[in-house]
């Protein structure tokens, strides 16, 4: 750190000098004009050319032999990382596998789109305005989102007939979508101090705000799982077992025509079973009529 004294300059104007290689690395000279930032922690934050937009970052991204899955991670990485221009270049012409995946990432995230498309090469640009989309905004919708996850999964679950796993996962790749724009946002306001203040957000705050967003995304997660399993549900009988009784033929819902013998019970079968005795009857507590008879 290079610490600066304040100078009294013209009797009631305080100056500070800039560091010189901050000063030519900026490309700065004498009469142009910085910004200052007064940070929430009473720091003061200095920019080169305040009143410059924002140049759109791009990124070349080289494909070799590389899975889908790979591809698929680094346009995500590339979009997290908040470039405004995403090229995939291969050195022989793009495979089928490869295109697809590029139209997956650009249906998955929030902004993109595909602006140019050609035999060697695909670019993606992000539209998306972040002052446009708050992060408070982002995280009420996810949480309403799961929200409704977790109440339909749990509909589901006691009603397996009713099981719709389609729209537990077009909401949950949703969620997905809104988690993936606020980690984009973070890492484009840690960045950008223009847009922290033009967001009204200081970094700590929108760290709370990923941070939630993240726990939101794993509920989500989970209501889709017990999605899943109440599908697998379907036409499977589930009853409460009776009072005090935990074997499987406790219930007297499960009649003993129609219920498989448990495997305490066939080891039982094949130790009573002797030549000399032949079949014994069903001694089944459950249906004391029953007439099946052990083989």
């Amino acid at each position: 750190m290079e610490v600066r004294k304040l100078q009294l300059t013209g009797g009631s104007s305080i100056a500070i000098t800039l560091p010189k290689r901050w000063v030519e690395g900026s490309g700065l000279k004498a009469g142009d004009a910085v910004g200052c930032v007064v940070r929430q922690d009473g720091s003061l934050l200095v920019t080169p050319r305040p009143n410059r937009k924002r140049s759109p970052q791009s990124l070349d991204l080289e494909l070799g032999k590389e899975s889908s899955e790979h591809l698929f991670r680094r346009l995500v990485g590339a979009y997290l990382n908040g470039y405004d221009i995403i090229q995939v270049r291969a050195k022989a012409s793009l495979t089928p596998e490869q295109r697809s995946t590029a139209r997956k990432a650009v249906k998955r995230a929030i902004g993109l789109e595909v602006v140019d498309e050609g035999p060697h090469s695909v670019t993606i640009q992000d539209f998306l305005d972040p002052t446009e989309f708050p992060l408070e905004k982002g995280l009420r919708r996810m949480a309403a989102l799961a929200q409704a996850m977790h109440t339909d999964a749990l509909v589901m679950l006691q009603e397996p007939a009713r099981a719709d796993p389609a729209g537990l996962e077009e909401r949950d790749s949703e969620v997905d979508r809104l988690h993936w724009l606020i980690n984009k946002q973070y890492h484009s306001l840690l960045r950008d101090a223009r847009l922290a203040e033009r967001l009204g957000m200081t970094p700590s705050q929108a760290l709370n705000f990923l941070l939630a967003a993240r726990q939101v995304e794993r509920v989500a997660d989970h209501a889709k799982r017990i999605g899943d399993n109440a599908a697998e549900l379907k036409g499977v009988r589930l009853d409460r077992p009776s009072r005090g009784r935990s074997t499987p033929w406790a219930s007297r819902a499960w009649p003993c025509s129609a219920t498989p013998w448990p495997r305490s019970s066939r080891r039982t079968r094949r130790r009573r079973t002797t030549p000399s005795t032949g079949p014994m009857p069903c001694t089944r507590r459950s249906a004391p009529s029953c007439t099946r008879s052990w083989t």
